[in-house]
C-alpha cells in the first residue's frame, strides 16, 4: 500500500494484501482511494488459495499498471492524498450512548449499566428498511453486520430525536480474526456521507476500562456479557430435557430479570448469580 503523502503519476497504484475478504473496498475508500477511476489489485492470502493463482493475478496486475502508466505518463502532476485519521472517541458528560443491536439480552444489560453510570443510553432498533439504508451509504464490499450497524445508526439520527454531536456509539471489540476492529472508521465514513460527520464511535477493547464511568460499571460491562452467554448455554443445555414445556425459557427470563435488577440496584452480580443457580436447580428435569 503506498504510504507517501505526495505521489506522482497522477494516481497511485494500490496493492491491498489481506487475509480476510470483508470490507476491503470500503477500507480502501476510507483511506482515500478513488475506486471508480483507480487501478488497484487486491490479494487475499489464505490457506485455501493456490500459489499459481497468485502469480497469475500479480502478472496481470503488473501488465495493467504498465499499460495504464503509458497512457497517462504525459500527465504527471503531484497530488496529495487526503487521509481520514480518526482518533479514539471517549465519553463526555451529557453524551447519549447509542448501542447497536447485536444481542438483545447483552444490549439490555449494557444499556442499564450506562444508565446507572449517569448517561442516557438507547439500544438502536434494527429492521429491513434500516438495512437497505445502510447499503445506500456503503460500497457493497462490507460484511452484513457493518452495513446493519451503519443503517440503523443513520436511521436513528435522521429522526432528529438525538443530537448527533452528543451521540457516542458504543461498539466494543475483542482480539478476533475479523474486520470488526475497522467498523468504527467505516461507520464514521457512512455517517459522513449521510451528513452526520460529528458522530463518535467508541470502539474500545471489551477488556479495557472505559473512562468516565465508575469502576463497578466497567467491571460489570464484561461480567454482564459473560453472564448473558452463560444463560444462552444453560438454555440449550436444559431445554432438550425439560419435562414441562416452556419451563426453561421461563427460568431464563427469571434469571435475566435477576441480573438486570442487581445492575440497576448497584448490587454485586455474584449474589445475583447465586439466585440464578437456584432458579435452574429448581427446573423439573428427568434423571440422567
Amino acid at each position: 500500500m503506498p504510504g507517501m503523502p505526495y505521489l506522482v503519476l497522477g494516481r497511485p497504484y494500490a496493492l491491498f494484501d489481506t487475509r480476510i475478504n470483508l470490507g476491503i473496498p470500503a477500507r480502501l475508500e476510507q483511506m482515500g482511494f478513488d475506486l471508480v477511476n483507480q487501478t488497484y489489485l487486491i490479494l487475499q492470502l489464505d490457506e485455501q488459495s493456490s500459489d499459481v493463482g497468485y502469480m497469475t493475478r500479480i502478472e496481470a496486475a503488473a501488465d495493467t499498471f504498465v499499460n495504464d502508466f503509458k497512457i497517462r505518463k504525459t500527465q504527471i502532476t503531484p497530488i496529495e492524498i487526503r487521509r481520514r485519521n480518526y482518533g479514539p472517541d471517549i465519553l463526555h458528560p451529557g453524551d447519549t450512548v447509542l448501542i447497536p443491536m447485536t444481542d438483545r439480552r447483552v444490549n439490555r444489560f449494557q444499556q442499564a449499566l450506562f444508565e446507572v453510570a449517569g448517561f442516557d443510553a438507547h439500544v438502536i432498533a434494527l429492521d429491513r428498511e434500516m438495512l437497505n439504508l445502510g447499503y445506500r451509504y456503503a460500497s457493497g464490499g462490507e460484511c452484513l453486520p457493518n452495513v446493519a450497524v451503519a443503517g440503523s445508526l443513520i436511521a436513528t439520527l435522521e429522526k432528529k430525536e438525538i443530537d448527533p454531536e452528543k451521540a457516542l456509539v458504543y461498539l466494543p471489540n475483542l482480539s478476533l480474526s475479523c474486520n470488526f476492529n475497522q467498523y468504527a472508521n467505516l461507520i464514521k465514513l457512512a455517517c459522513e456521507k449521510a451528513g452526520f460527520s460529528r458522530v463518535r464511535v467508541m470502539n474500545v477493547n471489551g477488556l479495557e476500562a472505559i473512562p468516565r464511568i465508575p469502576a463497578r460499571s466497567n467491571a460489570q460491562l464484561l461480567s454482564a456479557t459473560i453472564l448473558s452467554s452463560i444463560l444462552n448455554k444453560l438454555q440449550y443445555r436444559f431445554q432438550p430435557y425439560e419435562t414441562t414445556p416452556g419451563a426453561t425459557l421461563t427460568a431464563v427470563g427469571q434469571a435475566e430479570a435477576v441480573i438486570l435488577r442487581h445492575i440497576l440496584d448497584k448490587k454485586s452480580l455474584l449474589n445475583g448469580v447465586t439466585q440464578v443457580r437456584a432458579i435452574f436447580e429448581g427446573l423439573p428435569c428427568p434423571e440422567i
